[in-house]
């Protein structure tokens, strides 16, 4: 009987077993745990060093790397000339003007074609390549709910129809002069698409109507997609670049883009900060929309 007892292990030493067995464990389960963690990290660092990232096709659309905003249509003619002149004596090679639709139609088929025909004749005795951002909606375009509490003229038309039908007369106007007609400008952010949700496969549909117009009035034509705004929110009012574009691909906006344009201004963060993230305002948010744009099988577009 005593040997008996002498072969079996201590209850002490039993639970010091169990316990180092949990320990073993316990560590095991964080090592595992580090590894994934330091993994995800560094495989966050690849993708933000651009790895994986394609350049768009050889014969996709490109501008000089010099250009410019200006908004010169409302200026005399001479001072339109003396200021694109200094433009281009200062190196740049391109510029881009917006061309509001509310004073160009300002009724129904009613042109006022002078103020935007001295500036693109301006700009074309200077050689400075013109990008032509159409957008804007005369009141006699927009819906009732863009004009309540105030007025929006940067609202969407209630017909994009009739947007198309301006934007097709813009281009059968200009096609010998103007090769990059931008549809719209951060409909992504209010108050950019009037006094509404923002709504990406609405803007797709002006997008679509707008392209197919352009396309048979100038068949030279270059069509460049709205410029969109940085942001990281994703509610009624904004919704991040990423999210929109998405949507927008999902809607069909690819046959229609020739160029997909975004504005990541960099706000406070320096040229070389590196994150992309939607919840990092950073110049570096281009890579982020780029993989964006592969994912969805549109890599041959470039991203402007």
């Amino acid at each position: 009987m005593s040997r008996l007892s002498a072969s079996r292990p201590a209850p002490r030493t039993d639970r010091l077993r169990r316990m180092l067995a949990w320990l073993r464990l316990g560590l095991l389960y964080g090592l595992l745990w580090a590894i994934i963690l330091t993994g995800g990290l560094l495989w966050r660092q690849l993708l933000e060093s651009n790895w994986g990232l394609r350049a768009a096709g050889p014969d996709a659309p490109h501008l000089s790397a010099t250009g410019i905003n200006v908004a010169l249509m409302a200026d005399p003619a001479q001072e339109q000339q003396m200021q694109l002149q200094s433009l281009r004596e200062a190196g740049f090679d391109w510029v881009r003007q917006r061309f509001p639709w509310t004073e160009l139609e300002p009724a129904p088929g009613e042109f006022a074609w002078p103020a935007a025909d001295s500036f693109v004749n301006a700009t074309a005795r200077t050689g400075l390549e013109l990008v032509a951002v159409l957008d804007g909606s005369p009141d006699w375009a927009r819906d009732a709910r863009d004009g309540t509490p105030v007025d929006n003229p940067l609202a969407p038309p209630a017909n994009p129809h009739d947007f198309a039908r301006f934007a097709g007369a813009f281009a059968a106007r200009y096609g010998e002069q103007i090769r990059y007609y931008q549809i719209w400008d951060e409909p992504n952010i209010a108050p950019h698409w009037g006094d509404r949700h923002i709504d990406p496969v609405a803007y797709t549909q002006l997008l679509q109507l707008a392209a197919a117009a352009i396309r048979a009035a100038d068949a030279d034509a270059i069509i460049v997609g709205a410029a969109l705004a940085p942001t990281a929110d994703r509610g009624h009012a904004a919704i991040d670049e990423v999210y929109f574009l998405q949507r927008m691909y999902a809607a069909g906006a690819a046959p229609a883009l020739d160029v997909v344009a975004i504005q990541p201004f960099g706000f406070g963060h320096a040229p070389e900060h590196y994150a992309q993230r939607a919840a990092v305002l950073n110049l570096a948010r281009a890579g982020w929309v780029r993989r964006a744009m592969q994912a969805a099988g549109d890599q041959a577009t470039p991203l402007w």
